[in-house]
């Protein structure tokens, strides 16, 4: 009998490439996330000094990830073991010099961002995305690893469950680097590797959730979800004036690696992660796996759609042609309108592009979207269309040209509101990739799995899908056991 998924346990974690997918088209935002990525400063010109054996703290988790995966370690990693505030300033990029402060042009380059945000919808009034970040790195985290230097960086000193756990998803990060170079994450003009910090992240989701599942005994377990839930409680508390847009963009890997991850490993284990780690996905078949198989189509370096400037508009500084992709469109559409509605009208993107600029003394943004066919240029536009009657005191427009559906949307100001947008809203395009993998589990062919999927969302309202806490009722537990017999 289905079950209904539950969300993949998304947290923020600090990041390991310089700007979430989905925002890389504005393209000032990778300074606003160079806090982030500071803690990846830390370089030798000698390149990394590997010890000649692990930690003995950490050398049973080493072995446990070199079996779960299949993967050796070419060769151990320091893992730094650091007080709290140490690794508070470690995972902020702290440098406490004078060096690290914001100059005024980087400054107008955050707020230039904060602007176009504002154009979307998605945040109001003034934010400080350089505090935002600050506090995304460091709220709710244990560990983490950086490519660059090569290192493993841990906050405190007691292997707690939690802390182990959370151990066990960096060395996982760690034999991937080895195997897969993470360094590639920071080429942002590497369209080909755009969603390999997801796959990476679900990858080594699904190795520590084996963990706690194979290794931890009752009573660890029990420590480790009241650990968590302390942790979770924190990190809600240090994310009070993070925006939501921000920590739906830091959790979004968390959301849609692991589901696709999961797949993977149900189609063809270890091998399959491996093949999408060395080539990972296309944004389709990241998006909706179901329809794109991510194996059948890589990424590929593929140029954004042109988006030409309206008359009078003057480029901001840096500002090109870039791409939103499929998980911002759907994020941008369900701020205001029915997720459900804002999912089909994602799926069947094909390509995009995006522009930022000033027109008439506001920050504008002009995006444009290739669909698959006239059926989902019609839902996109509609959704668009709906999007721009919801979006009060801006100004914003959607139209389309054959299978192309142009947008433009202008910052309305400070006192405009924010639509809205919360990390929830990502359970509902995942939940039909977690339901068709139940199925191929079970024992289904790949249709009867999609059939499966698609007759359970068809039950289920979107309020009810971004649900943290719905239950089914019996009328729908019913439906559910119709739908799976009905694809048979």
């Amino acid at each position: 009998m289905w079950q209904q998924p539950r969300p993949p346990g998304a947290r923020p974690r600090p990041v390991v490439d310089r700007a979430p997918v989905w925002m890389r088209g504005i393209a000032v935002v990778v300074v606003a996330l160079l806090v982030a990525g500071a803690v990846y400063v830390v370089t030798s010109s000698s390149g990394p000094d590997y010890p000649d054996a692990w930690d003995s703290r950490v050398a049973d988790l080493a072995k446990f990830v070199e079996k779960e995966r299949g993967l050796e370690y070419e060769h151990p990693v320091t893992v730094n073991f650091l007080t709290a505030e140490e690794y508070t300033a470690a995972s902020s990029g702290d440098t406490s010099s004078a060096e690290s402060e914001t100059s005024e042009e980087e400054q107008a380059q955050l707020d230039d961002t904060v602007a176009m945000l504002r154009a979307l919808g998605l945040v109001e009034g003034e934010v400080d995305l350089e505090a935002a970040t600050s506090d995304l790195a460091d709220s709710g985290t244990l560990a983490f690893y950086s490519p660059d230097t090569k290192e493993v960086y841990v906050r405190g000193t007691d292997l707690t469950p939690a802390l182990r756990v959370t151990l066990v998803h960096e060395l996982t990060h760690v034999v991937q680097d080895q195997h897969f170079d993470l360094s590639r994450i920071s080429d942002t003009d590497d369209n080909s590797v755009t969603y390999l910090r997801d796959i990476g992240e679900g990858d080594a989701t699904r190795i520590e959730n084996l963990y706690i599942d194979d290794v931890l005994t009752a009573k660890e377990r029990k420590e480790y979800d009241k650990e968590s839930q302390a942790s979770s409680d924190d990190a809600e508390e240090g994310l009070t004036d993070v925006p939501q847009v921000l920590q739906v963009v830091f959790a979004a890997p968390y959301f849609f690696g692991p589901v696709l991850v999961d797949l993977a490993d149900a189609q063809q284990g270890n091998a399959g992660i491996d093949a999408l780690l060395e080539d990972p996905p296309s944004d389709a078949a990241m998006f909706d796996p179901v329809d794109v198989s991510p194996f059948e189509n890589p990424a590929v370096n593929r140029d954004p759609l042109t988006v030409e400037l309206p008359d009078g508009a003057e480029e901001i500084d840096g500002s090109e042609t870039e791409t939103f992709g499929s998980v911002f469109w759907y994020v941008l559409l369900a701020s205001r309108i029915d997720p459900k509605a804002a999912y089909h009208a994602t799926v069947g993107l094909e390509a995009d592009g995006m522009r930022s600029y000033r027109l008439d003394g506001a920050v504008c943004v002009s995006a444009r979207a290739q669909m698959s066919d006239a059926q989902n240029t019609t839902e996109l536009e509609t959704a668009l269309q709906q999007w721009v009657g919801e979006f009060k005191g801006g100004a914003a427009t959607a139209s389309a040209s054959g299978t192309t559906v142009s947008f433009q949307s202008c910052d309305p100001g400070e006192d405009a509101l924010a639509g809205d947008v919360d990390v929830a809203l990502l359970q509902l395009p995942v939940t039909r990739t977690q339901i068709f993998t139940q199925g191929i589990t079970e024992g289904l062919r790949e249709d009867q799995a999609r059939c499966y999927a698609d007759g359970v969302m068809d039950i289920f309202s979107g309020a009810e899908l971004t649900s943290d806490d719905f239950n089914p009722t019996a009328e729908q537990q019913s439906a559910i056991l119709r739908a799976g017999a009905a694809c048979r």
